[in-house]
C-alpha cells in the first residue's frame, strides 16, 4: 500500500520515527541503525512495510530498500515478528546478516534482543538454503554479506568460475586457478574487519583519517573490543589537537599510574584539564574497560571544562527501560547525550549506560559530537 514516506522527521523515540508529509504524521516502527541515520527536523524518505493485524495495523520505515528486504524476508519465518525482526536487523546490517545465515552463525543471531537459541537456528534452516542458492536477488543483486562475497546461483556452478567483491581495505584469499582483477577505484580502509555497509564504516573511517586511534594491528581495526580509560583520555587529548605544551607541563599523580607507562602524560594532561578526575581514592584504573556512562561523563566534561562549550538540552531518562541504571554522577552527561542524539536507544528502548564502550561506539559518538560542536 505504501512503497515509501518522505517528509520532515517531526519526532524521534525508541524505535519509532514520525515522518510528516504533507501535514499528516506517520508513525514508522523502525530499527536503531535507521533512528542513527534521521534527525528530528530533518527530511528523511523510509521505505515502509504495513502489517495489518486483526486488531491493529502498524506501519514500519526503513532508511534503505535493502533493510526493508531483510526485514520482509526475516518475518517469512515461522516465529519471527515484526519486533524480533526489528531486534534483529538493529544488531546486525543487512549483509552481516546475510553472511550469519550462510554460514550458519548462530551466535551473530542471539546477540539481538529476544533472539534465542532455537530461534536463530529456525532462522538459519529457513533462510539459508535461499540466500547460498541466489534465490534472494532483492539483496542487492546475489551479493552478501559484510566481507563482500557474491553468491554465485545453483544453476550456474557448472561454469565453474566464482565472484568475489571485497568490501574491505585488505583481504587475504588462497586461490587455485586462473583470476581476473578490477579496481573499483574508490579508497578504502587498511583493515580486514571494517568493510563497506557496516553501521560503523563511516564512524571509523572519521576516527581513523583523524588520527583519533589507529588500528589495533597493521590490518585489524577490532571495532568490537572494548576500549580502556587508558586509551579514552589519549583519544581525548588527540581531539584536542595534540597540545604538546600543556601535554608537557601537566602534573597530577595516581597510585596506578607508573611514571614511565605509555599513557601516563596523557592521564595527567586529561586530570589537569578536568577531562577526568579517576575512579576515586588516588587511582585512575587505565586498564579498565571504559562503560558507556564513563565515556559520556569524559566527553561531556572535555566539552565543557577544555572547550568551554555551553551544552543544552536534557533527555528524560525514564523513558528508556534501563534509564534507572544511570548511575547519579552520569545522569547529567548521559540525558545530554541522549537529548542530542549522542547515543540512540536500541529497538528494545535501552541506552546501555554500565555496558562496556566499544571501539566503535566511541568512535560513532565522537563522530556525531564532532558534526554538532566541532
Amino acid at each position: 500500500m505504501y512503497y515509501y514516506v518522505s517528509g520532515e522527521v517531526a519526532h524521534v523515540e525508541p524505535y519509532l520515527a514520525v515522518i510528516d508529509c504533507g501535514g499528516v504524521g506517520y508513525a514508522c516502527r523502525t530499527t536503531t541503525f535507521t533512528l542513527s541515520q534521521i534527525k528530528k527536523g530533518d527530511k528523511a524518505k523510509l521505505f515502509t512495510y504495513l502489517s495489518v493485524r486483526e486488531d491493529a495495523m502498524e506501519l514500519y520505515g526503513f532508511y534503505s530498500e535493502n533493510e526493508l528486504n531483510c526485514f520482509q524476508m526475516l518475518i517469512g519465518v515461522s516465529g519471527v515478528g515484526p519486533k524480533a525482526a526489528l531486534s534483529i536487523l538493529s544488531a546486525a546490517t543487512p549483509e552481516s546478516l546475510a553472511m550469519s545465515i550462510i554460514t550458519g552463525d548462530e551466535k551473530a543471531l542471539t546477540v539481538a534482543q529476544g533472539v534465542g537459541k532455537k530461534l536463530a537456528q529456525r532462522i538459519i534452516l529457513e533462510l539459508k538454503d535461499k540466500l547460498a542458492k541466489g534465490q534472494t536477488a532483492s539483496l542487492q543483486g546475489e551479493s552478501y554479506g559484510g566481507s563482500g562475497i557474491t553468491v554465485i546461483p545453483e544453476n550456474k556452478l557448472s561454469e565453474a568460475s566464482a565472484a568475489l567483491a571485497v568490501r574491505s581495505g585488505v583481504m587475504y584469499l588462497g586461490l587455485q586457478g586462473s583470476y581476473t582483477f578490477t579496481d573499483s577505484g574508490t579508497q578504502s580502509l587498511p583493515f580486514v574487519d571494517v568493510a563497506q555497509g557496516d553501521w560503523y564504516e563511516s564512524a571509523v573511517e572519521y576516527a581513523y583519517t583523524n588520527g583519533l586511534f589507529s588500528g589495533t594491528s597493521a590490518d585489524a581495526f577490532s571495532p568490537n573490543l572494548t576500549m580502556n580509560r587508558a586509551m579514552l583520555v589519549t583519544v581525548f587529548y588527540r581531539l584536542a589537537g595534540s597540545p604538546a605544551e600543556e601535554l608537557s607541563s601537566a602534573q597530577a599523580s595516581f597510585a596506578d599510574v607508573a611514571e614511565d607507562s605509555w599513557y601516563a602524560p596523557y592521564v595527567r594532561w586529561g586530570y589537569v584539564q578536568g577531562v577526568t578526575a579517576g575512579t576515586g581514592e588516588g587511582s585512575f584504573g587505565p586498564e579498565q574497560s571504559i562503560t558507556r556512562q564513563q565515556l559520556l561523563v569524559m566527553l561531556h566534561s572535555f566539552a565543557r571544562q577544555y572547550l568551554g562549550l555551553s551544552l543544552t538540552g536534557g533527555a528524560d531518562l525514564s523513558q528508556y527501560s534501563d534509564g534507572g541504571q544511570t548511575a547519579s554522577w552520569a545522569r547529567e552527561a548521559v540525558s545530554w547525550a541522549a537529548a542530542n542524539q549522542l547515543i540512540v536507544p536500541s529497538s528494545d528502548g535501552t541506552i546501555r549506560p554500565q555496558d562496556p564502550a566499544s571501539r566503535a561506539e566511541v568512535a560513532t559518538i565522537l563522530m556525531k559530537f564532532d558534526s554538532l560542536y566541532l
